[in-house]
Order: C-alpha cells, then sequence, then structure tokens
C-alpha cells in the first residue's frame, strides 16, 4: 500500500513538472526521491538492514512524507 500512495505522488510530481508553469525542476526531483525510496529495499537485499519492518516503517514514511508533498504542490498549482 505504501508503494501505491509514493508511486501515485511521484506521477503527481512529474505530472506537474510538464504542466505547471516553469516547474521543470520537479521532474529531474521526482527522480532523485524515487532513488532515495529505493535505497531501504536495495540495503535489505544486500543486508546492510536486516529487519523487514524497519523497511516496511521506513518505506511508510517516505510515503506519507510524499503524499503530503504532492498535495502541497498540488494545491500551490491548481487554479480554483
Amino acid at each position: 500500500m505504501f508503494t501505491i500512495g509514493i508511486q501515485i505522488s511521484l506521477s503527481i510530481i512529474v505530472y506537474y513538472s510538464v504542466y505547471g508553469n516553469k516547474k521543470l525542476w520537479l521532474y529531474p526531483l521526482a527522480i532523485a526521491v524515487h532513488a532515495l525510496v529505493d535505497i531501504p529495499a536495495a540495503a535489505m537485499q544486500v543486508g546492510i538492514i536486516k529487519n523487514v519492518y524497519m523497511v516496511e516503517l521506513i518505506v511508510g514514511i517516505s510515503a506519507v512524507l510524499l503524499l503530503i508533498a504532492a498535495k502541497k504542490i498540488h494545491e500551490s498549482l491548481i487554479a480554483y
């Protein structure tokens, strides 16, 4: 469930990087954030993180923060 929230949030950020007025900088930001979110899963695969619940906690916190960020970007760029 967390990864769905992350993917939707990153899709919103990419959408506004394309259709937002002079917001192209959001596109590389979405790529960088996506790479950062993948780090805990990769760290577990190589044995740096040994607890699956720790990975879920990190990904869950990342999902919540990204959803908040995407909501703020949406609210700042949408014309009401």
